[in-house]
This record gives structure tokens, sequence and C-alpha cells, in this order.
């Protein structure tokens, strides 16, 4: 939740709920960021210092939150050559990656069906802008059809006065 500020915007911190003046998109007060900072200095600490170790194992020894030591995976603190196991599965398939949240077949999956699905809503598009201007054909036609009926009408009742004479 954010406050609008003049000169900024007022916040909750994500992890004290602490009320705080937000700079940019952050989500923690400067005091919960330092402490996070902190954290991840530590745990990219002992990984360097521990190569080969697991997540779970620099978790453990750490004290770190899975939460934080999450994010870090997902953000790509691990991918280097200190870090050969710092791995985690793929959201989708559950194939062990070692950056991001989905794996690179997954991933291309995923686009595929995200273009298949604009593709279709264009196709949708396309084909409610043909029903609306066919509506807008027969709509027209209909009324040329009553105008005409009119006109015919008109010219019977003409053409009878001038005949019944």
């Amino acid at each position: 939740m954010a406050i609008k500020r003049n000169n900024g915007q007022l916040r909750y911190c994500a992890s004290c709920e602490k009320l705080f003046s937000a700079i940019g998109n952050t989500k923690l007060c400067p005091e919960c960021r330092e402490k996070e900072t902190e954290q991840e200095r530590k745990v990219t600490d002992y990984v360097r210092e521990h190569q080969g170790v697991t997540i779970k194992d620099a978790a453990e020894a750490t004290g770190v939150p899975d939460r934080i030591l999450k994010r870090m995976v997902i953000e790509g603190f691990f991918v280097n050559k200190y870090a050969e196991n710092a791995s985690r599965p793929c959201m989708s398939c559950g194939k062990i990656i070692k950056k991001g949240t989905y794996c690179t077949k997954c991933l291309a999956r995923l686009r595929k069906e995200a273009k298949r699905k604009a593709d279709h809503s264009n196709v949708i598009t396309e084909t409610q802008k043909q029903m609306t201007q066919k509506s807008i054909i027969d709509r027209l036609n209909a009324k040329a059809e009553m105008e005409f009926e009119k006109e015919s009408k008109k010219q019977r009742t003409w053409f009878k006065g001038i005949f019944d004479d």
C-alpha cells in the first residue's frame, strides 16, 4: 500500500511493516534493506569460501532465511565459478536450473503459448471487426430495402392514380 506525498511516496516495509519514505520502487525500509544486504554478503562470502556447497548447506550454515536465498538464486547471485552446485528446480517441470525461474525449454514453451494467445486474440479481434462490418452492411441493406419499399409504394400509388381515370 502506497500513500502519495509531494516529494516521494510513503510505503509500508514488506519486512517489518514500518512506514517509510520510499525512493523509487523499493519495498524495504532502509534498516531492513541494510540487514538484507548484510545477509546477502554473508551467504556470498560463505559460498566463495566453500566451493561446491549447496544452497541448502549455505542456508543452514549462515542462518539466512529461505526467502532471501530463493531471491538471490532467482537474481543470479550464484551463477559463477564459486557456486557450481547453486541451483533450484524449474517452477514448471522441476528440472534443476542455475538462474531464473524457468528452464530454457519451459521458457520457450511459455513464450510460444503467450504468442499463440496473442495471435488468437488478434484473430478474435479481426473476426469481431468483420462481424461488426457485416452487421453495418446488413443494417444498411435493410435500410435500403425499406427505402426501396417506400419508393415502390409511392410509385404504385402514383401509377394507380394516373390509370384510374
